[in-house]
């Protein structure tokens, strides 16, 4: 009862943090694809308000990550514990980069298409979908830490 309760209060400690740090994380991953003269629009008024909640709800999920990769594994925290930590978060940081660069890309591509000076070229923020692959990035750690795990204890119980 007392690893629940635990594990509950790491849930909603991180999602305030994600709460908090939404608008440092959207802004620093806008800079890392800005270098071109292209400007960031919303036709959605609401969508700064649900990137917020869905940014805070992927960081929150990242203790029941862990929870199910240490119980389908029956992980020790020490040292495979931390390890496990470091996959999640390390796949979650490769997979934002990645959309860091296509996102570049995309845009690289469209300023490439100004033939006139007169002409702004905009691009939807909606379409980043930094939290998608944040999110895709952790699920894709912790099923690359389950499949570790699993062999190396099927290994260890031989």
């Amino acid at each position: 009862m007392r690893k629940t309760f635990t594990y509950l209060a790491l849930v909603i400690l991180l999602i305030i943090i994600g709460f908090l740090l939404h608008k440092s994380f959207f802004e620093f991953s806008i800079a890392l694809t800005t270098e071109y003269n292209i400007k960031m629009i919303t036709t959605k008024m609401s969508y700064q308000f649900i990137s917020q909640i869905s940014f805070a709800l992927v960081i929150g999920i990242l203790p029941l990550l862990y929870l199910c990769v240490e119980k389908l594994t029956k992980i020790k925290f020490l040292n495979q514990g931390l390890i496990t930590c470091g996959i999640i978060l390390l796949s979650g940081i490769l997979f934002w980069q990645l959309r860091i660069y296509l996102v570049g890309a995309e845009l690289k591509k469209m300023a490439n298409y100004n033939s006139g000076n007169e002409m702004d070229i905009s691009y939807n923020i909606q379409n980043v979908k930094y939290n998608l692959f944040l999110l895709l990035g952790f699920g894709v750690g912790a099923v690359i830490s389950i499949f570790i795990y699993r062999n190396r204890n099927k290994i260890h119980n031989e």
